[in-house]
């Protein structure tokens, strides 16, 4: 009796682990892994272009406390429809991870993310608010293989040099290119097959990004899931996508991971 009790719990614990790691089997949300949403989002602001304009001497870069910085920018993004939509695909104990603003050039070509890759943490969403217009060629964007975010990855045999994937992997698949102009929502989930694309020599993409994960998820996985460290508006505490044990409340912004 006692060893049935054990086998049992330790198959639940194995089929919840596969559950996090997996993306849903069937799922009306995300179906292909990957959406555009179209002019989600206004981004003219004077506290944004006031921001971008005083970064306008810098290259490759990320600031992690963007909403801290322009806060109008937080109450657009983590509202409805986008809070639906990832508590949707990710169940209800979803939270928000990450937050940063993020340039990337041209010369970011050869780094690791130009390679197909998955990100090791299963399912998980990013959201990347474009601010500059990536819409023709050639451009800085992302590549994404539709449907692999249901596929049971191996993550082992899978892998080449860590976790690169081998091409061979989605032969059968044809990648997409997610493109847009500023005000354009690029969502997409990291257990799927993506790279990033530097073919600009010249310019650059500017984004905001946001990464969302389940919370119960952390306790199966290592790596780059969970909050890290950030600096966001203090009314941002009472949302239901912060995680409240990650947060830190200061005098004028809460400190998160």
């Amino acid at each position: 009796m006692i060893k049935t009790a054990v086998s049992k719990a330790y198959n639940s614990l194995v089929i919840n682990t596969v559950d996090y790691l997996a993306a849903p089997s069937a799922s009306s949300v995300l179906n292909s892994g990957c959406e555009i949403w179209r002019a989600y989002c206004d981004i003219a602001h004077p506290d944004l272009e006031k921001y971008i304009r005083n970064k306008e001497a810098l290259s490759d870069f990320e600031d992690p406390d963007i909403l801290y910085h322009v806060p109008i920018i937080a109450d657009r993004l983590l509202s409805s429809p986008l809070e639906e939509m990832v508590r949707a695909y990710l169940g209800n104990n979803v939270r928000l991870d990450y937050a940063c603003f993020s340039r990337i050039s041209g010369k970011a070509d050869g780094i690791s993310s130009s390679h197909w890759h998955h990100d090791s943490v299963g399912r998980r969403l990013k959201a990347f608010l474009l601010l500059t217009d990536n819409s023709s060629q050639p451009v800085i964007s992302t590549e994404y293989v539709p449907h692999t975010n249901r596929m049971r990855l191996n993550y082992q045999n899978d892998l080449v040099n860590g976790r690169r994937i081998d091409p061979q992997a989605f032969h059968n698949k044809s990648p997409i290119r997610l493109t847009g102009k500023p005000g354009d929502l690029i969502i997409f989930d990291t257990n799927g097959i993506h790279r990033g694309v530097y073919e600009a020599q010249l310019g650059f993409r500017d984004t905001i990004q946001l990464e969302f994960s389940n919370r119960t998820k952390s306790r199966f996985l290592r790596g780059d899931v969970g909050p890290r460290l950030s600096k966001f508006p203090k009314h941002l505490q009472h949302s239901c996508l912060i995680d409240a044990a990650s947060s830190r409340i200061n005098n004028d912004n809460v400190s998160y991971g």
